[in-house]
């Protein structure tokens, strides 16, 4: 498969709206790829805490780099 990267944030909204942290963490990382365009600062910030406060302890430290 070639990258999709719509694709990929379609299926990682879909798992993340179930509770998958893991999707949780990977929107954010395709917002830090900057696809602004696909995923906005504010969406990948909400899916980022709701891992964080699952207690994903990467999760965690993301949010707390970003206070620095």
């Amino acid at each position: 498969m070639r990258q999709d990267f719509a694709k990929a944030i379609k299926w990682y909204r879909l798992a993340a709206g179930q509770g998958d942290v893991g999707s949780m963490i990977n929107l954010d990382v395709l917002y830090a790829k900057e696809l602004t365009d696909l995923i906005g600062q504010e969406e990948a910030d909400e899916w980022l805490l709701m891992a964080a406060k699952q207690g994903s302890t990467l999760a965690q430290s993301k949010v707390g780099a970003r206070y620095i």
